[in-house]
């Protein structure tokens, strides 16, 4: 019997990023209980990451055909190209989730027209929550 390594774990991009300084130096020690900063950085790159890619695109150059399962975004498409072409079976398990945590349970509990508000740290958008 042929036996089938699956791989599971995460998919996705890191985007790797240059700042000139340190980021301590822009923490107001006043202003800690709520932290809300933007950076400009010098360059950014973008690397295929995630573990569940790496362990199968490593095992498939060892001569394992492994198979990928986890979630990914819209862009996984050149991402699952390169994988495939190294060996990587990331196709043979497909599929939607569907999921139901505290985010998507405040969504419809509140009436909360897009999920990324939770996200914001907006106290003017947050503050209607609070007890």
């Amino acid at each position: 019997m042929h036996k089938h390594i699956v791989v599971t774990g995460s998919i996705a991009f890191d985007y790797l990023m240059s700042f000139p300084g340190k980021f301590t130096d822009h923490f107001l020690h006043e202003h800690m209980q709520r932290v809300s900063l933007s950076f400009l950085v010098d360059s950014m790159d973008k690397r295929r990451g995630g573990c569940a890619p790496n362990i199968a695109y490593t095992l498939a150059l060892l001569g394992e055909k492994p198979r990928l399962m986890g979630s990914a975004g819209q862009d996984f498409g050149d991402y699952r190209e390169w994988l495939e072409s190294a060996g990587v079976d990331s196709e043979r398990y497909t599929g939607w989730a569907f999921g139901m945590g505290p985010g998507r349970i405040a969504l419809s509990r509140h009436g909360i027209p897009d999920i990324r508000l939770l996200s914001e740290s907006d106290v003017r958008f947050l503050g209607q929550f609070a007890q």
